[in-house]
């Protein structure tokens, strides 16, 4: 830019020969910027435009000179990331430990398995050595807070006869394999003894079938309610229904025990049958005994618990009441008379007392002295069958011993 300008100077001024004015304007016609150059130049002063040239010289000059400065700033820019980053990754990355220091970290801080174990029990002895080596006045003043800090210091406190026992890893990695050996066998074992032990116990436990039948009383054959079968082998219980029949699984060999309030306890040994049917005898110990049978009709389950009727204060209560206000009349004390008289009755679904029936007499005004008993006695509670009171019968025994 700087030739171009002085040329055209020199172009204006006349100052250039005629080869080289001519070589200028052929140059001006295959370079259009030359060209108009050339053509402002000769529209404007000679002295302005001198000075914008000089203007344009020293902007140029400035352009070149501060080029130069710019990858200098690029450069000084990647260094400065390079460094940062650098000291970031220097902060994060923990400094790695001396191979000494490691081998005194894994002597100190024993792993929780069996080789662990066995450098536990090795520590105390330095411990211990060292405290012989400090002398009785010198105590521990620090907790031990880490094993690594009290097996350092020990080892500078030493004289140089006392050395840090040192244990083999590989004779610590022989005997935790032998330790791991022996929990496998024990393992074994205790799994191999299981069966034998579930085996055991099913052979204790002896194999049940089922036995049914029906309890009834021997004199007059009339069904017992409420009944307890007990298997004596296994303690296993079962009542009799309404109808006296019972269901119970029992053990083989087993000895089953009846029972029923007012009479004679009864066991047998049911042995290979299936069906057995019991008939329990009066108690000679009672004096009398009521029977209770459940509401007639309605042999479909019921959907609540059947609550047979019932004397207030219960049936223990009521056969003491019978034997102690008990009057033998004086026909049958004159008569020498024993024997046991049956009334049969009817509770209501009120609780009323009806019906009654004389189904076993002896006569001599002690058929009626039961009667009375029964009227004069404690009131009774209806049946509830569903929830509905319902009407049902009753059955009261009563011994009569006239020198008694």
């Amino acid at each position: 830019m700087a030739d171009d300008s002085n040329d055209i100077e020199r172009y204006r001024n006349n100052l250039m020969s005629d080869q080289e004015r001519h070589a200028f304007e052929k140059r001006a016609l295959t370079d259009p910027f030359l060209a108009d150059a050339l053509e402002g130049a000769e529209r404007i002063d000679s002295t302005v435009f001198e000075k914008d040239v000089q203007s344009l010289s020293r902007q140029a000059t400035v352009s070149r000179k501060s080029s130069w400065r710019m990858p200098l700033r690029m450069a000084a820019g990647v260094l400065l990331v390079a460094t940062v980053g650098w000291l970031i990754y220097r902060e994060q990355v923990p400094t790695p430990e001396p191979l000494a220091q490691k081998v005194n970290d894994s002597v100190a801080s024993p792993a929780p398995d069996s080789a662990s174990r066995l450098l536990t029990l090795a520590e105390p002895k330095v411990e211990q050595s060292a405290k012989s080596a400090e002398g009785p006045t010198e105590k521990a003043t620090t907790p031990a807070a880490s094993k690594k800090s009290d097996i350092t210091a020990t080892e500078k406190d030493l004289p140089s006869k006392t050395t840090t026992p040192v244990v083999d890893p590989q004779t610590l990695d022989l005997a935790a394999a032998d330790e791991l050996r022996e929990e496998e066998n024990a393992e074994k074992k205790s799994k191999a003894a299981a069966p034998a032990s579930r085996m055991q116990r099913a052979e204790s436990q002896p194999l049940l079938r089922t036995i049914t039948g029906k309890v009834t009383e021997a004199e007059d054959g009339v069904p017992l309610t409420g009944a307890v079968i007990r298997d004596m082998a296994t303690q296993q219980v079962a009542s009799t229904a309404a109808d006296g029949s019972y269901t119970i699984q029992a053990a083989e060999n087993t000895i089953l025990q009846y029972s029923y309030n007012g009479l004679q306890t009864l066991e047998t040994r049911p042995g290979s049958q299936s069906g057995l049917d019991v008939r329990l005898k009066d108690d000679a110990s009672r004096r009398s005994e009521v029977i209770v049978f459940p509401p007639s009709g309605g042999e479909s389950a019921p959907s609540q618990p059947l609550v047979l009727a019932a004397p207030v204060g219960g049936l223990s209560a009521y056969g003491a009441y019978l034997e102690t206000n008990q009057q033998i009349p004086a026909a049958a004390r004159a008569a020498q008379l024993t024997g046991k008289v049956t009334i049969g009755f009817t509770v209501a679904s009120n609780g009323s007392l009806s019906d009654f029936e004389v189904l076993k007499g002896i006569g001599f005004g002690c058929d009626e002295e039961v009667i009375r008993l029964i009227r004069s006695g404690p009131p009774w509670s209806p049946a509830l069958k569903d929830g509905k009171p319902q009407s049902t019968t009753v059955w009261v025994k009563l011994e009569f011993v006239a020198n008694r």
